[in-house]
């Protein structure tokens, strides 16, 4: 079975970037797929204050990360990047921990004016990762809608349709390259 390994890279509770991943993961369901979620709000404080590596929790998401067939990456943008506390953690990840991986990021900011950080600050992060990376989706706020049913929590249909191609594309990519090695 294809496992998918979804990161939540906001450092709220109840963030954008949380709708983003379970509307994805609603989606996700039709393919038959297992979907595991690091939630970095859910990690202990001081292992991603203080750097801690192999630390026994980071150590549990490397090997949940290594069995995964493809990973969803979904952050806010903060001052025109990624938040540090996904950067915090991604530190602490071996340095080739994406290889072989399929990797669809996405971004919610407030406005259009942080349309590039997807391209130029989450997307080099992840191919630093060794990660395959989809073109991605850059998300407006205003384009969400959180505590209504999660099938319609994307608002704009023209973003809708890029979201799932994307996630289309990931799918794709995914039994693609589980048949070439098998």
């Amino acid at each position: 079975m294809t496992h998918i390994i979804t990161i939540c890279g906001s450092p709220s509770e109840q963030s954008r970037s949380e709708t983003v991943i379970d509307y994805l993961k609603l989606h996700l369901k039709k393919y038959e797929y297992t979907c595991e979620e690091i939630q970095l709000t859910d990690l202990p404080t001081d292992v991603l204050m203080k750097g801690i590596y192999g630390h026994p929790v980071i150590n549990q998401l490397t090997q949940q990360i290594n069995l995964a067939d493809g990973i969803i990456i979904c952050c806010p943008v903060y001052k025109g990047a990624y938040p540090g506390v996904l950067k915090a953690f991604l530190d602490l990840l071996p340095q080739n921990i994406f290889q072989g991986k399929v990797v669809y990021p996405l971004m919610v900011g407030g406005t259009r004016a942080h349309l590039l950080a997807l391209e130029f600050t989450l997307k080099p992060l992840l191919q630093q990762l060794k990660g395959e990376c989809l073109s991605g989706v850059f998300i407006l706020e205003s384009e969400l809608k959180r505590g209504v049913e999660l099938s319609s929590s994307i608002t704009n249909q023209k973003l809708a349709k890029r979201v799932h191609q994307q996630l289309t594309e990931f799918t794709e990519k995914i039994i693609y390259k589980r048949g070439v090695h098998v």
